[in-house]
């Protein structure tokens, strides 16, 4: 019941800008957990905004810490972020792509149908380090570089008919 009192006073705050708070309750929880398992391998699943392994919305959110970890205990952390293109709504399909920024379209216009499309950004991010790779330098692609810099990988689902995709 505690918990509980305490998610909802996070939410009722989110709505007012709260996102830290969301943030430090998610870490904390995990740190917890942690430990007391600290040998113990680990599966996160959390929205894109929580994966994330680097600043998000001001905070340093769970996909940090776990890289964190990671790091000091000489091991691998991976990060996936995930996007759909094609969603199924009753019974028709719709295409979401002009929901994506310009930088992100650069991905999303790989998605198949019936396939799943994966990028290995940690490579794209080693090319951009070592100058194989150039991104414009105005504000149209920063999306783009964001989600290269806070991702190992990009993951583009087929076509779902269950999820209806989080648009406002």
């Amino acid at each position: 019941i505690e918990d509980l009192k305490v998610s909802w006073d996070i939410y009722s705050r989110w709505r007012d800008d709260s996102h830290e708070d969301r943030i430090s309750y998610i870490r904390n929880n995990f740190m917890s957990y942690h430990q007391q398992n600290k040998d113990s391998k680990v599966f996160i699943k959390v929205g894109q905004v929580h994966a994330s392994q680097i600043i998000s919305k001001g905070a340093y959110d769970i996909g940090h810490l776990a890289n964190e970890i990671a790091e000091k205990q000489n091991r691998k952390c991976t990060n996936i972020n995930s996007w759909t293109k094609y969603y199924l709504e009753d019974g028709e399909e719709e295409d979401y792509e002009d929901w994506y920024t310009r930088g992100e379209k650069l991905f999303i216009q790989f998605a198949k149908k019936d396939q799943w499309t994966i990028f290995d950004l940690e490579a794209i991010r080693s090319d951009i380090e070592n100058g194989k790779i150039k991104l414009p330098i105005n504000g149209d692609f920063h999306s783009l570089y964001s989600m290269i810099q806070a991702f190992d990988y990009q993951l583009i689902l087929p076509r779902d008919q269950y999820i209806t995709p989080n648009i406002e």
